[in-house]
């Protein structure tokens, strides 16, 4: 696990080598999960969490920031059918 953020390519969309572990389609599912994710959080809609329980042991969670007053309800709709 340490070696890994070295030796990925800055291309790579897998998440972690444990992903290698996953059948194809729970593997792809992830990446789409984790993608929509990462564009709500570059959109400032969400927060992403990492909590450390003990070696290479993590869990990870999306937040949901407060929207503001004037915010468009479509904005949302658009970052998350981009992301699909």
């Amino acid at each position: 696990m340490i070696a890994w953020p070295t030796t990925a390519a800055s291309s790579s969309r897998e998440i972690s080598p444990l992903t290698q572990m996953l059948a194809d389609r729970e593997r792809e599912a992830l990446v789409r999960l984790a993608s929509r994710a990462w564009t709500l959080a570059e959109a400032g809609l969400a927060d992403l969490v990492q909590v450390r329980h003990g070696e290479e042991d993590y869990s990870y969670y999306i937040v949901a920031r407060r929207r503001p007053r004037r915010a468009q309800p479509a904005m949302l709709l658009f970052h998350l059918a981009e992301a699909a």
